[in-house]
């Protein structure tokens, strides 16, 4: 993420505004929502105005994968291509549009009638490897245009029940810290919606719940699938370089590896994250008096998981393969074909996807979307005591102002469900 100069920060003896909820994330002051939104209309009322009556839209933003590298990160992609899909099927994205994270994406204008969805991979530390901290510095900034009633949902997991100990919940965290920020308007701070879950989300094309947990057999299947796709890629990317190598004679094949094995492990010396993997990829014996047939079976093998296993991953090898070397090495355009592996991984990882959406459904009993009410995830009353479980299998909220009435202030009807 670019480094760009932030707002000053406010003086610490500025006053702060009382939290709507405490640090465990239930309502420090119940009614505050209902009162203010009550306030407003009566306020509205007797000056003969009404809040604008314009359908809920969207501004869509999509947060970074946290998940670094291999079938995991696709799968992962393949599972929020699924949430945007299903976010832009209700309804169009809105005056904001869709973004990534990244981009130059701006808050919609007060009085909001859009609601900023932020969707993707979380829980309660991060959303897309963001800290609570972290994102409400980047919102706050001056090109962001926070408003005072901007209205947030996070369409994101919240770390489930066995994750409840650590610490506050994200949508509580993301609040607190929102209070305290500056807005777009001098002197005015945020006092908006916020709709987040403790639960784990997941919103498809067929049908959206909140879990408290995941149903052990589930995890077990997901590792078991993208462990199984992980050997399969790296089979494919040793048969390509087997096979560059075998259409070359012995002699060539060491002087070529050997090169490339120096080119690898020059290049790791220069990545912090993977320095430490230099020595033990330059130990790599070639002999030199050229590679034969068998070394081409076992010797390869055990060379390229010295250079490719752990921490680098099979999906990764673009870089390593890329670097500058000679360009008569029979491996010189290997970069290229990963190409055509990465494209059937990507294929592979929505297919993975696919069967680990349908059997949580199955195993989750969860009803689809097509089955009207029962369908819907609900939102937790602010006004009454809520389960063990009910937290963590609803909406909640987290702001100063309820979503519902936020969202029925600037619709007819309340708009199209968010």
């Amino acid at each position: 993420m670019p480094v760009e100069e932030h707002a000053e920060p406010q003086p610490e003896h500025a006053p702060k505004r009382p939290a709507a909820r405490a640090a465990d994330g239930t309502p420090a002051h119940q009614l505050l929502g209902w009162q203010r939104l009550a306030g407003n209309q009566a306020v509205l009322a007797m000056l003969g105005r009404a809040e604008p009556a314009v359908p809920v839209q969207r501004l869509m933003v999509r947060m970074p994968n946290p998940y670094g590298q291999g079938m995991r990160n696709m799968v992962g992609n393949a599972e929020v291509d699924e949430i945007e899909g299903s976010l832009t099927a209700k309804g169009a994205g809105g005056a904001g549009g869709k973004h990534g994270w990244e981009h130059s994406w701006v808050f919609p204008p007060a009085p909001t009638t859009e609601a900023s969805v932020f969707y993707g991979h979380g829980n309660r530390a991060g959303l897309g490897n963001l800290t609570p901290e972290e994102f409400v510095t980047e919102v706050s900034e001056d090109r962001r245009q926070l408003k005072k009633d901007t209205a947030f949902k996070f369409v994101a997991c919240g770390g489930g029940k066995s994750k409840a100990a650590d610490g506050a919940a994200y949508g509580a965290e993301v609040a607190n810290r929102l209070r305290t920020s500056r807005t777009s308007v001098p002197g005015e701070g945020w006092s908006g919606a916020l709709k987040a879950t403790e639960g784990l989300v997941y919103y498809t094309n067929t049908y959206k719940t909140v879990l408290p947990e995941i149903p052990p057999a589930i995890d077990k299947l997901l590792t078991k699938l993208t462990a199984a796709a992980e050997s399969n890629v790296r089979k494919a990317v040793i048969t390509l370089v087997k096979d560059q190598l075998t259409a070359v004679k012995p002699a060539q094949r060491a002087t070529d590896f050997a090169e490339f094995r120096d080119v690898v492990a020059t290049f790791y010396a220069s990545q912090t994250t993977l320095a430490d993997r230099e020595a033990s990829v330059r130990a790599i014996d070639v002999p030199a008096s050229g590679l034969s047939a068998t070394w081409l079976g076992s010797g390869l093998n055990r060379a390229m998981d010295t250079m490719f296993g752990g921490n680098v991953g099979w999906l990764d090898l673009q870089q390593a393969f890329a670097q500058d070397f000679s360009s008569s090495n029979c491996l010189y355009l290997v970069f290229r074909l990963l190409d055509n592996v990465e494209n059937d991984m990507k294929a592979k990882a929505k297919t993975i996807w696919a069967e680990f959406r349908d059997e949580l459904q199955r195993q989750a009993a969860v009803p689809p979307r097509t089955a009207g009410p029962a369908a819907r995830v609900g939102t937790l009353d602010p006004l009454a005591p809520a389960g063990p479980d009910e937290r963590f299998e609803k909406w909640q909220n987290f702001g100063d102002v309820l979503w519902a009435q936020w969202k029925a202030s600037r619709s007819p009807g309340g708009g199209k469900a968010t």
